[in-house]
């Protein structure tokens, strides 16, 4: 629903309820001419439906709120497959459609994303602002000569995930912290003593404000190869 059919709605509801407001003002001036007896056996009920029939749309109104903050709160802890409560018309019905457009369009970016991410091949990571360690796929598991899966790793330092040292400096925090993109060539030692020529490529990544919110980094070689060779390599 548009933002002009929103605030027509609500003008509407606001018409409606002025006018009842009036036309019961009207009838009690009315009728205390006439008979003020009739003020209190008339109008009083009048009055009293009308406050019944408020309190009734607010229960509604704060049930559905809640129905949506309990909605919220699951899609927030990963379960996806939460629907929003569904109402036919009014601008009720026009805030749920708004809601349930928002949810599925979050979910076919965030499906796209990790899509893209659980795709790749190459050795790659992703750390947070803070350079914790957050993705990884079982590629640089292999590269690192790490055990386990990625997931066992992240929330670590991304520096102490590679060399065992978190308060050594890595390519991706220098790229986040100059706020560029990085490639570069190193000397690689796994965490068992293998080593390995590769070319590291790091870059910031923004959020859609243009924030820095960590940034990925890519591990390739030029032949190919993802897994060291033995520490003691005749050609070290």
């Amino acid at each position: 629903m548009s933002n002009t059919h929103v605030s027509l709605e609500a003008c509407r509801w606001a018409s409606r309820l002025m006018v009842l407001v009036l036309l019961l003002a009207v009838a009690a001036h009315l009728l205390s001419l006439v008979d003020p007896g009739w003020l209190l056996l008339v109008v009083a009920p009048l009055c009293l439906l009308l406050a019944v029939g408020l309190l009734v749309g607010l229960a509604q109104i704060f049930r559905l709120l809640n129905a949506n903050r309990e909605a919220a709160q699951r899609i927030l802890t990963g379960n996806y497959a939460t629907s929003f409560p569904v109402q036919e018309n009014g601008l009720a019905g026009g805030m749920q459609e708004s809601l349930a457009a928002m949810v599925d369009r979050m979910k076919h970016d965030l499906g796209l994303a990790r899509g893209i991410m659980n795709s790749m091949v190459t050795p790659c990571a992703v750390a947070d602002i803070k350079e914790n360690f957050i993705f990884g796929n079982p590629a640089l598991i292999r590269m690192v000569e790490q055990e386990g899966r990625p997931e066992d790793y992240y929330g670590n330092s991304i520096a102490h995930f590679f060399y065992g040292d978190a308060s050594r400096p890595t390519v991706l925090g220098v790229a986040m912290r100059e706020d560029k993109s990085i490639s570069k060539e190193v000397v690689f030692t796994g965490r068992k003593g293998g080593k390995l020529d590769i070319h590291i490529d790091a870059s910031p990544l923004y959020d859609l404000e243009g924030k820095i919110m960590g940034g990925p980094v890519r591990v390739h070689r030029p032949d190919g190869t993802t897994h060291p060779r033995g520490p003691h390599h005749p050609s070290e």
